[in-house]
This record gives structure tokens, C-alpha cells and sequence, in this order.
């Protein structure tokens, strides 16, 4: 018997049948339908599930996007609807005879195959069908099979499961519809007013790490399909295969949903067991910056720091007065003055540009003011154009300034992060 792994529609086995109509076995696939989780716990409640072999007809393809090899072929995938021998037990009338058998509650029309199938009194259950992507093929010859559906036999098959559905509607409308909610960042985006001006990196600190742990849970969820194996030979031992029941296929699928649901679940504590971790950091953060820049106003407004480059502060008041006794002295003696140091800090490659203590200050106020005068003309007119220098340089920018901006934009993200 030969086997074709994660096969496409380019490598369908049969010639001279275009797999509509066709009669397969086939069994679930639990391993590879949580194979895109990639989670140990996952794989081992999959090996658990059985893996009983049932007869479908292939009636359609559904169209699931699962693309493989380096074409990036679509993956074989079908509309699978269950056969099994004896009508369903809870609705009998949801289903389709298969001839040589004719008996049907409501007096349905047989559907007829091109050949007799190895089972009797067989009857698809209209109401028991799935989607599957096909893992694996298994067959021994290449020849189309001997029992498949003619095309208006295959059309009326698709008549019938039709009309049962709208039936089984009709008798069980759905309770409550579902709303579609729209996500929460369409909320926030739509309740400002002026707009959201965050810079994308920004916004990608706000988004992490939950939103994006979660982001790849929904990135996993979109690769779960139902994956089945087939058997195109009905014959696998001595005898006919033993079918299993319709109702038992749909319990395993449900077994394999339960696994993604309880993955979900799980993966997603697990991320917002972290978040408390993350919370401690960033409540540390806050108060370090709280303690370095100290008390800010609170709340959802920013802090928007002063346009002038340096803060207003006691100290620069202080050093005003200082610079501006200096400067009378030094005009009054004729001496140049000498640069005082304003309250702002130099940037840190500048160290000989550190304030000077108020004593020292007025230490060279004195001395300035009891020197004897020297070159009065040149150091009059020199006065007239003097730019407060600090230790030859240009007053340097404001490297406080632009740390209590930066601190309050960190402590800003900490809070909101914190509230979410």
C-alpha cells in the first residue's frame, strides 16, 4: 500500500474521478489536528483519543486556506458526510438511503453508487458532517474507484442534506444571536477626540508582553483544522472494515475542540499570571522616577515641562542674584567678571562644569571686589558682549529638562499599563 503525506489536489491518486462523490474511509488525525500548538500537554490528551475508522462521500470542498511545500500548494480538503449502516437513532428522517436499500421513513429517493460497496443497509446521516484537511492518503492502486456517486445522484444527495439543515434550524433556532463587539482599542481610538499621536514605539510599549503573548495564541488558533487520514481500499484485512458510528466521529471532533479550548485557556493564564511580575516592575520604575524627578500632578493629563530650557527653581533664583552681584562688582572694579555657574547641570562628558557652592561663589565675589583694576577699557568693552559661560562653553542644554520629560512620559506608560 502506498501513503502520501500532507497531500494536495495536484496529488490526488485517482485518475479518470474528480473526487466528488467519492467513497473513502477515514479515521481523525488527533496528533496532527494539534500539531500547530506545539504543546506536550496538547499531544498527549491526542493520543489518548481513538482512532476509529468510519466510511464518508466527499461532496464538496470547502475551501480551507492550509498551503504546503515550497509551491505552496492547497492541501487536499473536503466536506466529509457520514455513512453508516441502519438510520440515525434520535432523527431518523436525516438521511439519505443508499441503494440496493430503498427504505426510508419519508419514502426519500435512493442515491445509487457506480458499484456495490463491501456494507448493506447503508444510509448517509445528513446531519452528521465535517470539515477535514486530509494528513495522509493511503491506497494501493491508482485507478479510480469501482463505488462512487454519479453527478445527479451527487446533486440530489446535496438537495437532501440541504433541506434537513433548514429543517433542523427551523426546529432549534439558535437562542440568543451573536453580536460581534468590536475590540477594545477600536473604543479608545474612537473616544478621543484630538486623536491618538503616540509614535509606534510607543505604542508597541504599551502593547507589551500580554498583548502580544496573546497575539500569538490567536496566530496558533487560525492553524487548527481538523485533519483526517484516508483510505481509498475498503478491504484492509480479510474482511470489510467495521464502521463506527456517525454520532461517535462528531464526540471525537468535539474531543479535539475541547483540547484547543482547554490550550487557550490555559496558555492564556499563564500569560496573565505574569502580568502581576510585570506590574512589580513597573510600580518600581514609577516610584524611581517619582523620587528622582519628584511630585507630579496624577492623573490622565501629561506632564508638559516649561518651554524655557532650564526649570524655574529656589536655586536658580539664587544663582541669579549671585551672577548679577558679581557682575556689578566686576563692573565697578574694572575687572572682568567672572562666569558663574547657573542651577542647570552639564551634561555628564562636560565634569569640570559642576555648580560651585553658594560659599565658594561669593568667596570669588570678594577677591573680585578687592582686586585692583587691570586693562578697564578692554575688560569694559568685553563686558558689554559677555555671554554667561561655564568653564569656556555655551550654557549647555538642559540635560534635567530632558530627563523629567522622559521620566514622566516612562511613568505615564507605567500607570496606564497598571490600570489595564
Amino acid at each position: 500500500m502506498q501513503d502520501c503525506e500532507q497531500p494536495t489536489f495536484s496529488q490526488w491518486p485517482r485518475s479518470g474521478s474528480d473526487w466528488l462523490g467519492e467513497f473513502v474511509l477515514f479515521s481523525l488525525d488527533p496528533i496532527a489536528s494539534v500539531a500547530p500548538l506545539d504543546d506536550a500537554l496538547a499531544s498527549n490528551a491526542a493520543i489518548a483519543l481513538p482512532r476509529t475508522k468510519y466510511l464518508a462521500v466527499i461532496t464538496h470542498v470547502p475551501g480551507v486556506w492550509v498551503v504546503t511545500g515550497p509551491n505552496r500548494e492547497m492541501r487536499l480538503n473536503f466536506d466529509f458526510y457520514i455513512v453508516a449502516p441502519g438510520l440515525p437513532t434520535s432523527t431518523p428522517t436525516y438521511s439519505v438511503p443508499i441503494a440496493p436499500t430503498l427504505a426510508h421513513p419519508s419514502g426519500r429517493s435512493a442515491v445509487s453508487p457506480t458499484g456495490n460497496l463491501p456494507w448493506s443497509n447503508l444510509y448517509v446521516h445528513s446531519l452528521c458532517s465535517f470539515e477535514g484537511v486530509v494528513s495522509r492518503l493511503h491506497y494501493r492502486t491508482a485507478v479510480a474507484s469501482p463505488a462512487r456517486l454519479p453527478e445527479d445522484d451527487h446533486l440530489a444527495l446535496m438537495g437532501y442534506c440541504a433541506d434537513d439543515s433548514l429543517a433542523e434550524d427551523a426546529l432549534n433556532p439558535p437562542s440568543v444571536d451573536e453580536i460581534v463587539q468590536p475590540p477594545p482599542e477600536a473604543h479608545e481610538w474612537a473616544g478621543s477626540s484630538a486623536g491618538r499621536t503616540e509614535s509606534i514605539f510607543e505604542v508597541e510599549v504599551d502593547r507589551q508582553p500580554l498583548e502580544f503573548g496573546l497575539e500569538e495564541v490567536d496566530e496558533k488558533k487560525a492553524k487548527l483544522h481538523v485533519f483526517v487520514e484516508l483510505w481509498f481500499d475498503f478491504d484492509l484485512g480479510s474482511a470489510p472494515v467495521v464502521l463506527g458510528d456517525p454520532s461517535d466521529a462528531l464526540h471525537e471532533i468535539e474531543k479535539i475542540h475541547e483540547i484547543w479550548a482547554e490550550w487557550e485557556d490555559r496558555r492564556t493564564a499563564e500569560l496573565r499570571a505574569k502580568k502581576p511580575s510585570t506590574n512589580d516592575w513597573l510600580t518600581g520604575v514609577a516610584a524611581g522616577v517619582e523620587e528622582q524627578t519628584g511630585s507630579v500632578r496624577h492623573g490622565s493629563d501629561i506632564v508638559r515641562e516649561p518651554l524655557d530650557d532650564v526649570a524655574i527653581s529656589p536655586e536658580d533664583a539664587v544663582d541669579y542674584r549671585l551672577e548679577q552681584s558679581a557682575t556689578d562688582v566686576a563692573r565697578g572694579s574694572g575687572r572682568k567678571e567672572l562666569p558663574v555657574v547657573s542651577g542647570s547641570p552639564a551634561p555628564p562628558d562636560v565634569p569640570d562644569s559642576l555648580p560651585l557652592p553658594a560659599s565658594a561663589q561669593l568667596e570669588r565675589i570678594t577677591e573680585a571686589s578687592t582686586a585692583k583694576p587691570s586693562n578697564a577699557d578692554d575688560t569694559s568693552s568685553s563686558t558689554k558682549n559677555h555671554v554667561p559661560t561655564v568653564q569656556g562653553h555655551k550654557r549647555p542644554f538642559s540635560l534635567l529638562s530632558f530627563v523629567r520629560s522622559a521620566a514622566a512620559r516612562v511613568r505615564n506608560k507605567a500607570r496606564r499599563l497598571l490600570e489595564r
